[in-house]
């Protein structure tokens, strides 16, 4: 699956499960490293990096993802094997906290961002 395929699926679900969606169209003129979409969903804010199978994190990325976790936001960097946790933090039943990196229940999903 590509990094395009993987966006599509994230919008598809975060329209079924009734997510404002924002993605940047045309990045050149956007800010090095802003994440690729914001989903809104109150009181929920969810921030995620898209990448391929082998895609990995530029350092400009990290640097607003760890910005963005430090400002309460559900931060993730995303690829196409976290579709299932994709959906499960996106579903109305998701469990997810404000701390991305300890969501309730203690264990963070394979798809939340962690240093390094």
């Amino acid at each position: 699956m590509t990094e395009r395929e993987l966006q599509e699926a994230v919008r598809q679900l975060a329209a079924l499960y009734g997510w404002r969606y924002f993605h940047v169209f045309n990045s050149r003129r956007s800010p090095a490293g802003f994440p690729d979409c914001v989903l809104v969903k109150p009181p929920r804010l969810v921030i995620a990096e898209l990448k391929s199978d082998d895609g990995r994190v530029t350092p400009a990325q990290k640097v607003w993802l760890e910005d963005l976790r430090r400002s309460s936001c559900e931060v993730y960097v995303w690829k196409p094997a976290d579709l299932q946790d994709i959906a499960r933090i996106l579903s109305p039943a998701s469990e997810v906290g404000r701390d991305s990196k300890t969501p309730s229940g203690g264990r963070a999903p394979a798809s939340v961002w962690v240093d390094g």
